[in-house]
C-alpha cells in the first residue's frame, strides 16, 4: 500500500466537498468506502476507494 494512496478525514472531506463533522456521519453508513485503521484513533482511507465512490456518485449512484 502506497503511503500517497492515505487519505486524512481533512483530505477525504475536501474530496467530497463536506465538512468533516458531516463526513464523521456519513463515513458509518452502509455504502461508504472502509476505512483503514493504523491505530486507537488513526483512521485513513484508500484515495482509489473514495475516487470510485465519488465516480459512483456516492450514495446517489447505488454502489460503492
Amino acid at each position: 500500500m502506497n503511503q500517497n494512496e492515505l487519505m486524512k478525514l481533512d483530505d477525504v472531506a475536501e474530496m467530497l466537498r463536506c465538512s468533516t463533522r458531516h463526513l464523521q456521519k456519513i463515513r458509518k453508513q452502509d455504502g461508504f468506502p472502509k476505512s483503514v485503521v493504523l491505530g486507537k484513533s488513526v483512521v485513513r482511507y484508500l484515495r482509489s476507494d473514495i475516487e470510485k465512490f465519488v465516480r459512483s456518485g456516492g450514495f446517489n449512484g447505488g454502489a460503492a
